[in-house]
């Protein structure tokens, strides 16, 4: 098991503060759960939905991307489209192929969750974070309106570039966790 990993057992539901992540042992129970906290006299919020790529290289390093106006890396991927058939699965293809010219196909899902105040606006969001295989070229060749900066990183490098919450993604990935939901504490760099 990865250092500071700590084993999970149908008794550890909380990873960390009260007021930091909670845990469920399924998507159900997740559901269930974001049904009591939003009571039914209160509108359905309409959660952006993010599905990002785990794109690795034969080093096993991941390709992280920089976009122009921001500060940390991320992992490729983007945004379902609000209306119509966009699956997550279809939207993270799409949005690599427009981020990285790369033709990708999805993988395991690796992670499920929901994020609270991750983005500089305070933005809520679902996450879907599938491996995802490259068909033909392995060469990224980043549209410049969306990606400022590739970087191809071994684990730690990685957790060390990613913005918090996508680090937080991979540590729990790496430590056998695969759905969840974050709080993002604002840091300092």
């Amino acid at each position: 098991m990865p250092y500071g990993c700590t084993p999970t057992t149908s008794a550890h539901r909380r990873i960390a503060g009260s007021d930091r992540y909670r845990t469920a042992p399924d998507l159900a129970e997740a559901i269930r759960v974001l049904h009591e906290w939003i009571p039914a006299s209160q509108p359905r919020p309409a959660l952006p939905v993010r599905a990002a790529a785990l794109i690795r290289d034969h080093h096993r390093r991941l390709l992280l991307v920089r976009g122009p106006d921001d500060e940390d890396f991320s992992l490729p991927g983007g945004r379902c489209d609000k209306l119509g058939p966009d699956a997550p699965p279809t939207a993270m293809a799409r949005e690599v192929s427009e981020e990285l010219r790369l033709t990708v196909v999805p993988g395991e899902l690796v992670w499920t969750g929901w994020s609270e105040a991750e983005s500089s606006d305070g933005e809520n969001k679902v996450h879907f974070l599938f491996e995802a295989n490259i068909l033909g070229t392995s060469v990224p060749v980043p549209n410049p309106t969306e990606v400022a900066e590739i970087r191809w990183a071994g684990h730690h490098e990685a957790l060390r570039l990613l913005h918090p919450a996508e680090a937080d993604r991979i540590h729990r990935i790496a430590c056998g966790r695969t759905h969840g939901w974050q709080h993002h504490i604002a840091h300092a760099r």
